[in-house]
């Protein structure tokens, strides 16, 4: 059937895609959850050249962090300040601290204040948490306040908004959405179930949650 056509399709323009992002960076080469990154352009842009390039664009700029499991190993420069995933987790985790104080002390009493329980959501920049159309919706935004452009050497962000500091800020959102499930969880494990089995239930709309996201980072603003 046709569907299945372009299913098949699909899957060949994505493996080419990735396959080629791999050979510009192979500092990362492939990694999981990169897929549902890729497959997003290739859905929205029916070139499969035009959607290489802004998948790769989109991959090279704060976001590319995400892949990053070892720092050292896949700086691109060789310099020692490349972050990882972990430390985008752990600048998360510092943002509900200050945000909602209260939260982050569970999230302490759980052992979990690293936030390695948002890993998923914060890899595929919340491709699996949302409904497929507020995950365009969202990433448009995030494109739109310049969010996936990177911080300089001399620590200047290059567009306003940059350093994915509205997507963190975001992620924040969406867990205060969920608070009193949160403050209910009892062990790690809880938390872990929750975000990645409940929080794609709770059909969150991107506009609110980049709204909500915008105050928290006034209020982190505050704090500095």
């Amino acid at each position: 059937s046709p569907t299945v056509d372009w299913r098949v399709a699909q899957r060949e323009r994505l493996i080419r895609v990735l396959e080629a992002y791999a050979i510009l960076d192979p500092g990362i080469g492939y990694t999981q959850g990169m897929n549902d990154l890729a497959a997003k352009f290739l859905r929205d842009v029916s070139n499969e050249s035009e959607a290489f390039w802004c998948f790769a664009t989109f991959m090279g700029g704060s976001y590319r962090c995400h892949f990053v499991i070892n720092p050292h190993e896949s700086s691109r420069t060789g310099g020692r300040d490349q972050e990882g995933v972990s430390d985008r987790l752990r600048s998360l985790g510092e943002i509900i601290k200050v945000v909602d104080t209260p939260m982050h002390k569970h999230l302490s009493l759980l052992k979990s204040e690293e936030c390695m329980f948002a890993f998923r959501a914060v890899v595929v920049l919340m491709a699996r948490e949302l409904d497929a159309e507020e995950v365009g919706l969202l990433w448009d935004m995030l494109i739109g306040a310049g969010d996936f452009a990177p911080i300089g050497n001399d620590g200047v962000e290059k567009l306003a908004g940059g350093g994915a500091k509205l997507f963190l800020h975001v992620v924040a959102a969406a867990l205060i959405g969920m608070r009193p499930q949160v403050m209910a969880c009892k062990k790690a494990d809880d938390l872990m179930q929750l975000v990645s089995r409940k929080l794609p239930g709770h059909h969150f709309m991107a506009h609110d949650l980049v709204k909500k996201g915008r105050e928290l980072m006034k209020i982190s603003a505050k704090a500095v």
